[in-house]
């Protein structure tokens, strides 16, 4: 991939040329980003969401958890 870069200021255009590793390392790092913005996003709403959450919205979340609590005490009745 060529990449050209002109300037009012120089003289002369430059040209960039990215092959497959510098693609390759630039896809990588958009992922390895778009990651690490979902994990501080799931973050953020694990630790201060429930602090701002109304009666209804924490009621749902409770009940959601016992069942979910409960599946799993079903299929391990050792589970405590």
């Amino acid at each position: 991939m060529n990449i050209i870069l002109v300037s009012s200021r120089l003289a002369k255009a430059r040209s960039i040329t990215l092959g497959k590793p510098h693609i390759l390392f630039f896809m990588l790092l958009l992922c390895a980003l778009v990651l690490v913005a979902a994990t501080a996003l799931q973050y953020a709403l694990v630790h201060y969401a429930p602090a701002v959450l109304g009666t209804d919205a924490r009621a749902l979340l409770i009940n959601e958890q016992n069942e979910a609590g409960a599946g799993v005490a079903a299929l391990d009745p050792d589970c405590r």
